[in-house]
């Protein structure tokens, strides 16, 4: 006798294995995320810092220090200022 399968049968057994790819693959991107979020991650946050704090030095010597400390200023300005204000509260 022929057998068909019925549709919800024929789903669970498409899925398998996708479900046995991620038993396999989740783990792998967790490690590996964890590792760069380690090793990487904080150079490039240190990088970051050093920059900027070359260019608020630039801007000192160039502009004076008032419009250092406002150029100091302007990262705070832009997540909490007005434009993101609506996400925050």
């Amino acid at each position: 006798m022929h057998r068909q399968l019925d549709p919800p049968r024929a789903l669970h057994i498409l899925h398998l294995p996708i479900r046995a790819m991620r038993v396999i693959t989740d783990p792998v991107v967790d490690i590996a995320t964890f590792i760069l979020s380690r090793s990487i991650l904080p150079v490039f946050y240190v990088t970051l810092d050093l920059l900027f704090r070359l260019a608020l030095f630039g801007v000192d010597k160039l502009a004076g220090s008032p419009t250092a400390a406002a150029a100091a200023e302007l990262p705070h300005l832009l997540v909490c200022g007005p434009l993101f204000y609506h996400i925050l509260f």
